[in-house]
């Protein structure tokens, strides 16, 4: 019973520190450490394609497909521009299974295995990326290039560390 309210006690600790540490870090550094979190979908098929100047779904109903999606909060400004998708910032990546789709407004109404509730997305949002998943169980998230974004990520923030040293 000791070693396990000593546990529960380091468990706490570490908490803390790692509570007092996100607290010191400049925004940069903050948002370097938060976009180590991103996944790489470099390796996965888009799931919506354009054609004359629409924004068509390849995907249909109880399909699971990974939702990328952006804020346009965070950059100050809203971008219509299809591949300029990059350059908003990264919010969030979810995997769902869809429900209902609606090709011509482009709302689908999608189930959040993870989190277990209900989504509603659009895929002719410009701050939505769509990508087909590998079946289940497969994790969509395996790919070696994020190893590689991790590390670039892991360089730039020991170069701030070195800055600010």
């Amino acid at each position: 019973m000791e070693n396990i309210e000593r546990d529960l006690e380091s468990d706490v600790d570490s908490d803390e520190e790692e509570d007092i540490e996100e607290s010191q870090l400049t925004p940069e550094q903050a948002e370097a450490r938060r976009l180590e979190c991103k996944p790489s979908l470099e390796h996965l098929e888009r799931a919506t394609t354009r054609h004359l100047s629409e924004t068509i779904a390849l995907f249909d109903v109880n399909k699971r497909i990974i939702v990328e999606r952006r804020s346009t909060l965070a950059a100050g400004v809203l971008k219509e521009n299809w591949d300029a998708l990059k350059d908003i910032p990264w919010l969030d990546t979810r995997v769902y299974v869809t429900r209902k789709v609606d090709n011509e407004t482009g709302d689908v109404v999608a189930w959040d295995e993870e989190g277990d509730r209900w989504a509603h997305l659009n895929f002719k949002n410009p701050n939505q990326a769509f990508y087909f998943a590998p079946a289940y169980p497969k994790n969509p998230f395996k790919d070696k290039r994020k190893k590689k974004q991790s590390k670039k990520l892991r360089e730039l923030r020991d170069r701030m560390r070195e800055e600010e040293d």
